[in-house]
């Protein structure tokens, strides 16, 4: 039966709360998560990206409810192989690592730097391209590496990005390999963010350049060449993702 004074009751016929208790008790629930904020529990308020290649700043003041942050940096991937007019498909790039890291506010200086790397570019003909550079949070507290990239030329698989430095850590992945009788480049190294530029593929027997890497991270695909110069696929550039806890 419904309380004729306050409107509320129980559907199992139980005494009904007074709008007064129902108060007192949203209170004392709120009271209850508040103190569970202060002795160690963590709430995701918000993510911020850094997608683009380059140096920014992330600055704790900006969030003064600011707790801890859980940072992941994924490191750029290498370009393909470029090569010159004798027939072979190259090697695809290897792609960025990933560091991850959980740091609490404390550990925090005032404003940090985050460093995205670039992705390098293949320049055409038989030069060598160069290696993918790191992707960095606070200069050393989470470093990712770059990938590697194939020799000029190149049909042996180069490795992904490793080494760096998080709580946790994934390797880049290898380029896969070209070869004299291969009838396309090898694709790019995937990164943990997804899948690398594909190869070159032959056709009428026509020299191709590599794709660029899709994904953040991945490597760029290698070319095909049968006539004259050309380049590898770019490496697809890195990203910071911070997310935010108070």
């Amino acid at each position: 039966m419904p309380n004729t004074a306050s409107g509320y009751y129980f559907a199992d016929g139980s005494t009904p709360m007074s709008a007064e208790d129902i108060s007192a008790a949203e209170a004392t629930a709120a009271e209850a998560v508040f103190s569970g904020f202060q002795t160690g529990n963590y709430f995701f308020r918000q993510t911020v990206r850094f997608t683009s290649s380059g140096t920014f700043a992330f600055t704790k003041a900006d969030y003064p409810w600011l707790r801890a942050v859980r940072v992941k940096c994924v490191a750029p991937g290498a370009p393909g192989s470029g090569g010159n007019s004798t027939s072979r498909g190259t090697a695809g790039g290897g792609a960025g690592e990933t560091a991850e890291s959980w740091i609490l506010v404390a550990d925090l200086a005032a404003s940090e730097a985050v460093v995205v790397g670039a992705g390098p570019t293949c320049a055409t003909g038989d030069t060598a391209p160069d290696d993918a550079p790191d992707t960095t949070f606070g200069g050393t507290k989470v470093v990712a590496k770059g990938g590697e990239a194939a020799a000029s030329s190149g049909i042996l698989s180069p490795a992904g990005g490793t080494g760096g430095t998080g709580d946790f850590l994934i390797p880049g992945g290898w380029g896969s390999p070209g070869g004299f009788s291969d009838t396309s480049g090898g694709n790019g190294g995937a990164s943990s963010m997804g899948g690398g530029g594909g190869g070159a593929y032959w056709s009428t027997s026509a020299s191709t350049n590599g794709n660029p890497g899709l994904a953040p991270g991945s490597g760029g695909g290698g070319a095909f060449r049968s006539g004259s110069n050309v380049a590898g696929g770019k490496g697809a550039d890195g990203v910071v993702i911070v997310e935010l806890f108070a």
